[in-house]
C-alpha cells in the first residue's frame, strides 16, 4: 500500500530540495526513484520611461517666477515725438517697465505666473508682475518711492513635444500702472498714479532640468501706453487732474526664470523590454 503512495507524495511536493540520491525503498521488488526539481526561469521586467513624458507640459500646471536679466527700456511723450522727450535706461534685474514712473523704473522687479498645458503644444496662463523702489534726495531735501504692478494673461506655443529641450513662441496681453510719491521738504506731496495696456510677444525655451522643474529664458518685447494723472498736496499750490495721455513705453528684454511643473503624468506607460520577454 505505502510503495503504490509513494509516487503521489513525491508529485505533490514539487517545490521539494533537489537531490539526486536514491531513497530506500520498503519494497524490495520496487523500482528506485529519484527526486529531482524543475528549474523555473524568470524574465526580468524593466519599467521604461515613455518618450512623451520629456518635457511633457500636458495636462500639467505650471508655476513659475521670472525677472528680466538685462533690459532696455525707453519712456517718450505720447504726443511729443522729439528726442529730447525720449529718456532711455540699460537696467540689470529691472524687471517689467514702470508706467510712467521715469526712465529707471522700480527696482526689484518680479514676475510670478501660472499656467496650463491645454495641449501637448499649447499653454495659457497669465503673470502678475510686482516691482518697488525708494530713492532719497543726496541732498536731504526730500524722497521719492514707487510700486509697479502688472497683470498680463499670455499664450505659448511649444514646439518639440517628447524632448527635454522645448523652444517656444510667446504673445501677450494685459493691463500695467504704478504709483509714485515724492515730497519735497515734508511740505509739498505729489502723488502720480498711471495706468496702461500693454502688448508683448517673446521667443524662449523651456529646457527641463528633471521631469518636473525647469530652467526658462527668453527674449522678449513688450510695449504700453500710459495714462496718468496727479495730485499735489501741501503748501498753497494744491492741485488735482484727471487721468490723461502721458506716455510710451516700449521694453526690450533678456528675461530668466525658474518653472515647477505639477499634475500626474497620464502618458506614463509600463513596457517590456524586447530582449527580455
Amino acid at each position: 500500500m505505502f510503495s503504490q503512495l509513494l509516487p503521489l507524495l513525491v508529485l505533490a511536493t514539487p517545490l521539494a530540495a533537489p537531490s539526486t540520491h536514491l531513497r530506500a525503498q520498503p519494497d524490495a521488488d520496487a523500482t528506485p526513484i529519484a527526486e529531482t526539481t524543475t528549474p523555473v526561469a524568470i524574465a526580468p521586467v524593466i519599467v521604461m520611461r515613455d518618450d512623451a513624458d520629456n518635457g511633457r507640459i500636458y495636462r500639467r500646471h505650471r508655476l513659475h517666477i521670472d525677472t528680466d536679466a538685462f533690459a532696455w527700456r525707453r519712456v517718450a511723450s505720447w504726443t511729443d515725438m522729439d528726442s529730447e522727450s525720449k529718456r532711455d535706461s540699460f537696467n540689470i534685474l529691472g524687471g517689467a517697465p514702470a508706467f510712467g514712473a521715469g526712465a529707471g523704473g522700480p527696482a526689484g522687479n518680479v514676475t510670478f505666473g501660472y499656467g496650463y498645458g491645454v495641449a501637448k503644444r499649447l499653454i495659457v496662463g497669465a503673470r502678475v508682475g510686482l516691482g518697488w523702489q525708494r530713492l532719497k534726495d543726496p541732498n536731504g531735501e526730500g524722497h521719492s518711492s514707487m510700486v509697479g504692478y502688472s497683470v498680463v494673461p499670455y499664450l505659448e506655443l511649444v514646439f518639440r513635444p517628447g524632448r527635454n529641450f522645448r523652444p517656444y513662441l510667446g504673445a501677450r496681453v494685459g493691463l500695467g500702472g504704478a504709483s509714485a510719491t515724492s515730497s519735497s521738504d515734508g511740505d509739498i506731496t505729489t502723488r502720480v498714479s498711471t495706468l496702461g495696456p500693454t502688448v508683448g510677444a517673446s521667443v524662449g525655451f523651456h529646457a527641463f532640468v528633471t521631469e518636473r522643474v525647469s530652467f526658462d529664458a527668453a527674449l522678449a518685447f513688450d510695449y504700453a501706453l500710459a495714462y496718468g494723472r496727479s495730485k499735489v498736496s501741501g503748501g498753497p499750490a494744491e492741485s488735482k487732474s484727471d487721468f490723461e495721455r502721458i506716455s510710451r513705453l516700449p521694453n526690450a528684454a533678456l528675461v530668466v526664470g525658474i518653472s515647477i511643473w505639477l499634475g500626474r503624468d497620464h502618458t506614463r506607460m509600463d513596457r517590456r523590454d524586447d530582449d527580455g520577454v
